[in-house]
C-alpha cells in the first residue's frame, strides 16, 4: 500500500522532518508535474519505512501538486487530475483538519511554487475565504521563473497568469504588487524578444490583462524586427515562429487601433505562409497538399486585411496569383497523405515494443512513437480480406445486415452480398463488413496500443498547450484560423478529457476535410430548391471523388469508417445530433478518433 489512511493526522514537526525539499528536487524550474511525482515517490518510501505521518504529509503535498493549473478558469483554476496511483484528487476532498494543517505549514514553505499552490488551495476552499491566503499566493506566483524553458515547459506562464488574475480580484490588498509584477514581466518579455522565444507569449499575457499599454508601440516594433530576423535566406527559416512574433505585434497594434500598420503585418504574415509552402515543396519528401494548405492560409491572411488597405497596397493582383498557385499545387497533391504510415504494425509483444519506443525518449521522439503506435487501415487489404472470407462463406453478411444502437434504434442496414459477383465495384455487404472489421480493429488498437502508449508518454512528459500549438501551427494540415481550437481539443485528450476533445475535434475534422477538398477543386456548397446555399457535411464530403485525390484511399476509408458510417462508430453523426451518452464520449472509439486526429496533425508536422 502506497498511501497512509486519510485519518492519519501529521504534526508540523512531521512536516519539518518529512524531507519534502529533497523530494521536490533542487531545480527551481521543475513544474508541478515533476514535484507531484517526487513527493509521491518519497511518500511511498516513507510508507515502506512505516513512517505514516511523514508519508501523509508528502502525499498531501503530492496531491496538491498533481492538480492542473488552469489560470483562465474562473470557477476551477486548480482542476482535478490523476495521481501516480491512478486516483483523481480534487480540492473538494480536503478535510477541515487537512486545511488547518496546511494553514500551519504554509509560512514555513520556502519554495515559491509549492507555497503558491498551498496558499491558492487554501484561498479556494476557505469558508469564509481568507484574503491573506490570496496575497501569499500572488507574492509566491510572481517569483516563478521567466526563463524560456520554465515559461513553456515548467508552465510558469500559468503561474503568472494566475497571479495576475488573483491580484485583480483583490485589488485593495495588492496595490503596488500588481505594478511590480507588470514591470518584472515587461522586463522579462523584452529580454525574451531580444534572445529567446517566450517573448510573444509574455506580451500576450500583458495584453490579456490590459497591462503595459504605454509600452505597446515599442514592443510591437521589437516583435516585428525579431520575427523578420528569423526569415533566413538559407532555407533554415522558422516560418511558424516568424508568424508568432508578427501576430503578437499585430495584437499590440490592434489594441492601439493602428489599423494601417496592422495591415502591413497581414501582408508579411501572408508572405511567410508562401515561403513555407515553397520550402515544403523543395524538401526531399515535400508535400504538395501541405503546400496548398499554406497557400490557402496566405490567402486568408490577405483577406483579413481591410479592403481599403488591400487595394491601396496593390494586393488585389497578388491575391489572384495566390489563388492560382494554391489550385495548381492542389492538383499536384494526389497521394500526399497516403505516405503517412508507420513502418510496421506492432507485433505480438506489443507492450515491450511500446516501452522501447516511448520510455526514456525526448518529448518529440516520444510523441512520434505515440503517433505511430498503430497502423491505420489499408482499404485494399481490408477489401481483399473480406472478399476471401465471402468466397469461403465465413461471414454472416451473405444475408441482409442490420445494426442497432445501444438504445435499440436501427442505425444501419445493408443488403446481402452476391457471392458470385465478379464486378470490381464493392457491394454494400462487403463494404459493411469492412467497416465492421475496422470498428473491431479500432477497439483493439485503443485498448492494446493507444492507451498503454498514452500512459507511458504521460508518465515521463507533460504535454503542454504550447508544444501542441507549435505542432498544429507547423503541420500545415490544420487551417491557420483553427489552430487554437484544434490545440485545445488535442490538449483535452492528453488531459484525459475526451468529452471535450471529441466535441471540439469532430467539427474541426469536418472543416479540415472541407478545406482540403476545396483546395483540390471540389465544390462543397450545395443549393436547395429555394436557392439557399449550404455547406456539405462530413458524411457527404467523404464520398466526394476529390477525397481520393486529396487524402488517398486508405485515409478516406479510415475517416469514413470511424466518423460517417452506421456500421462503425459513426462519430460525426452521434456528436452532431447529441446522441452520445457520457460513457460513449469516453469510449475506446472516441479515444481512437482523438488519436487519429493527433496522428494526422503530428505526422504532417514531423515530415
Amino acid at each position: 500500500m502506497f498511501r497512509p489512511a486519510r485519518t492519519v493526522s501529521p504534526s508540523i514537526d512531521d512536516f519539518r522532518l518529512s524531507g519534502w525539499k529533497s523530494a521536490i528536487g533542487t531545480d527551481v524550474s521543475n513544474e508541478y508535474f515533476l514535484r507531484a511525482y517526487g513527493l509521491g515517490v518519497a511518500g511511498a518510501e516513507a510508507m515502506k519505512r512505516g513512517e505514516q505521518p511523514k508519508a501523509r504529509v508528502l502525499w498531501l503535498l503530492a496531491d496538491l501538486c498533481s492538480l492542473r493549473l488552469e489560470p483562465d478558469h474562473v470557477n476551477e483554476p486548480l482542476a482535478s487530475a490523476s495521481t501516480q496511483t491512478g486516483e483523481a484528487f480534487s480540492l473538494s476532498e480536503l478535510t477541515e483538519s487537512e486545511q488547518a494543517f496546511l494553514e500551519a505549514i504554509c509560512s514555513e514553505i520556502d519554495d515559491a511554487l509549492l507555497r503558491a499552490r498551498v496558499a491558492d488551495a487554501l484561498w479556494l476552499v476557505g469558508s469564509p475565504r481568507n484574503v491573506e491566503n490570496a496575497v501569499v499566493a500572488v507574492n509566491a506566483y510572481r517569483e516563478a521563473s521567466l526563463a524560456e524553458q520554465s515559461w513553456f515547459i515548467g508552465n510558469t506562464q500559468g503561474c503568472w497568469r494566475r497571479g495576475f488574475r488573483l491580484a485583480l480580484g483583490i485589488k485593495a490588498k495588492t496595490n503596488g504588487i500588481r505594478e511590480e509584477m507588470e514591470a518584472k514581466l515587461l522586463t522579462g518579455a523584452r529580454a525574451q524578444i531580444e534572445s529567446g522565444n517566450a517573448g510573444p507569449s509574455m506580451v500576450n499575457t500583458l495584453l490579456d490583462f490590459g497591462l503595459a499599454r504605454n509600452e505597446l508601440p515599442g514592443i510591437a516594433e521589437s516583435l516585428v524586427d525579431r520575427g523578420l530576423s528569423l526569415r533566413l535566406p538559407t532555407g533554415r527559416s522558422n516560418h511558424h515562429l516568424t508568424r508568432v512574433y508578427l501576430l503578437s505585434a499585430k495584437q499590440c497594434l490592434q489594441c492601439l487601433r493602428n489599423h494601417e500598420r496592422s495591415a502591413d503585418l497581414d501582408g508579411l504574415i501572408s508572405d511567410s505562409f508562401v515561403e513555407q509552402a515553397e520550402a515544403c515543396i523543395a524538401m526531399p519528401n515535400g508535400s504538395h497538399a501541405l503546400a496548398a494548405a499554406f497557400y490557402a492560409d496566405a490567402v486568408k491572411a490577405l483577406i483579413e486585411m481591410p479592403k481599403a488597405f488591400r487595394e491601396s497596397r496593390g494586393f488585389g493582383a497578388k491575391l489572384k496569383g495566390l489563388h492560382w498557385r494554391q489550385r495548381e499545387l492542389a492538383m499536384l497533391s494526389t497521394g500526399d497523405f497516403t505516405s503517412i504510415h508507420s513502418e510496421t504494425a506492432p507485433d505480438a509483444d506489443i507492450k515491450a515494443d511500446l516501452q522501447a519506443d516511448i520510455l526514456g525518449k525526448e518529448l518529440l521522439d516520444a510523441l512520434s512513437a505515440f503517433a505511430g503506435c498503430w497502423t491505420p487501415a489499408s482499404k485494399k487489404v481490408s477489401e481483399e480480406t473480406v472478399r476471401r472470407e465471402l468466397k469461403a462463406g465465413r461471414f454472416a453478411s451473405l444475408f441482409a445486415a442490420v445494426r442497432l444502437s445501444e438504445e435499440g434504434r436501427v442505425v444501419a442496414n445493408g443488403p446481402a452480398a452476391d457471392q458470385d459477383a465478379e464486378s470490381e465495384e464493392i457491394t454494400s455487404a462487403i463494404w459493411n463488413k469492412m467497416v465492421q472489421d475496422r470498428h473491431y480493429d479500432m477497439r483493439f488498437a485503443t485498448l492494446h496500443c493507444i492507451l498503454p502508449s498514452l500512459r507511458m508518454l504521460l508518465s515521463e512528459h507533460l504535454v503542454c498547450a504550447d508544444d501542441l500549438s507549435m505542432i498544429v501551427g507547423q503541420s500545415g494540415v490544420v487551417p491557420a484560423d483553427r489552430n487554437f481550437v484544434v490545440t485545445k481539443g488535442l490538449k483535452a485528450g492528453f488531459d484525459g478529457d475526451f468529452i471535450v476533445a471529441l466535441h471540439l475535434l469532430v467539427p474541426q475534422l469536418e472543416n479540415l476535410v472541407r478545406v482540403h477538398l476545396q483546395n483540390a477543386g471540389a465544390k462543397t456548397i450545395t443549393t436547395d430548391s429555394e436557392g439557399l446555399q449550404m455547406e456539405s457535411g462530413l458524411s457527404s464530403l467523404v464520398k466526394f471523388p476529390e477525397m481520393l485525390h486529396a487524402f488517398g484511399p486508405d485515409l478516406t476509408f479510415e475517416l469514413r469508417a470511424a466518423f460517417c458510417d452506421g456500421f462503425g462508430p459513426n462519430l460525426r453523426n452521434e456528436v452532431a445530433h447529441g446522441l452520445m451518452h457520457q460513457g460513449a464520449m469516453q469510449s475506446l472509439e472516441s479515444i481512437y478518433a482523438w488519436w487519429l486526429f493527433f496522428r494526422l496533425v503530428f505526422l504532417g508536422y514531423y515530415r
